[in-house]
């Protein structure tokens, strides 16, 4: 009788467990060691996007009027030449200047049985630039969680509102900031981009590829969402998020409606007897009713704040410090 030399079942056993645990291995390795340290690595900006020659929509010749007063500028402030004003003008929830324009209104209402306040920013720049990004200590490369009043205060915006914590999602993603690109991996997640000619739109992960986007030239690129709008300026009817942030949550967000035309949204919420914060599709509905053309949710929860020359506007739920922010702002300059 031939004896049987096959190995015994706790062998057979113990080595299937040791396999098992090797591929486990390997697999975090890959799936989470490797790309935090290559995030660690791409933190500084892996690109510059170089501004094209000319950024602005062309103003028809019939729409600007060809007085003294309105034959210099950009083609933003010819257009909008009725937002601006020669010097600038101050209250307590506007700011206007030669290119500068913000107006903040405050909405409350009842919906749906609950008490909801939101604030609305609607803003004119004179170019594009004047639409910008900052980070704790002025750094997309680490994360710095500074409180909001901060950061208006370092970054000199009139008009601030957090951004899309794009330094702690953990599996990176394409997003460009003032023109530097930090990341070129695709992402999941819906993105949103403003171009260097003020167009601004919303993407999901399947309509894009990022070469597509640097071939238009981004001036930013944000990375939370989800987008809200469709192509005909309705909400969605689905979203590409999680549960989580798609129920009733204090938000931020920017809508689009021309180039050198846009507005931020903030909700309040999570405060009893002042505002419980809106759904997805309830934020969406808001937008739609401004008449935007397009609109992306950033950053929410403790972290939706707006700030209005450096002073806190909104009702933040808590004192959450936050590492980025989206600012309107003066420049130095402005080239015609």
């Amino acid at each position: 009788m031939k004896r049987d030399k096959r190995p015994p079942l706790w062998l057979l056993l113990f080595l299937d467990l040791l396999l098992a645990g090797g591929f486990l291995c390997v697999f975090a390795l890959f799936h989470h060691v490797i790309p935090y340290w290559g995030r660690a690595e791409a933190a500084a900006p892996v690109a510059v996007v170089e501004k094209p020659a000319s950024v602005s929509v062309p103003v028809p010749a019939a729409e600007v009027e060809t007085t003294p007063e309105k034959t210099a500028g950009t083609p933003w402030q010819l257009r909008f030449a009725e937002q601006f004003s020669d010097e600038v003008e101050i209250t307590d929830h506007s700011y206007k200047s030669p290119t500068l324009s913000i107006d903040i209104s405050t909405h409350h209402a009842v919906i749906n049985g609950y008490d909801q306040v939101w604030y609305v920013a609607d803003i004119y720049v004179a170019q594009v630039e004047n639409f910008r990004t900052w980070a704790g200590e002025g750094s997309f490369t680490r994360l710095v969680q500074t409180p909001m009043e901060q950061l208006a205060e370092d970054s000199g915006g009139v008009l601030c509102i957090n951004g899309d914590y794009c330094n702690v999602q953990a599996y990176g993603g394409f997003y460009v900031r003032n023109g530097e690109v930090y990341d070129l991996n695709q992402t999941a997640c819906d993105i949103c981009v403003l171009y260097y000619d003020g167009t601004m739109a919303t993407y999901g992960p399947l309509d894009y590829t990022v070469q597509e986007v640097l071939d238009r030239k981004p001036y930013q690129v944000w990375k939370f969402g989800p987008r809200l709008l469709d192509e005909e300026g309705e909400p969605l009817q689905r979203f590409n998020t999680s549960e989580v942030i798609y129920s009733s949550n204090p938000r931020s967000g920017i809508g689009y409606y021309e180039p050198g035309h846009y507005c931020f949204v903030t909700v309040d919420g999570r405060q009893a007897d002042w505002s419980l914060g809106l759904s997805i599709p309830q934020y969406a509905q808001i937008f739609k009713e401004l008449g935007c053309r397009a609109a992306y949710n950033l950053d929410g929860g403790a972290s939706a704040a707006m700030a209005f020359l450096g002073s806190l506007y909104s009702r933040q739920s808590s004192e959450r410090d936050i590492g980025d922010i989206l600012l309107i702002g003066e420049l130095a300059e402005v080239d015609p």
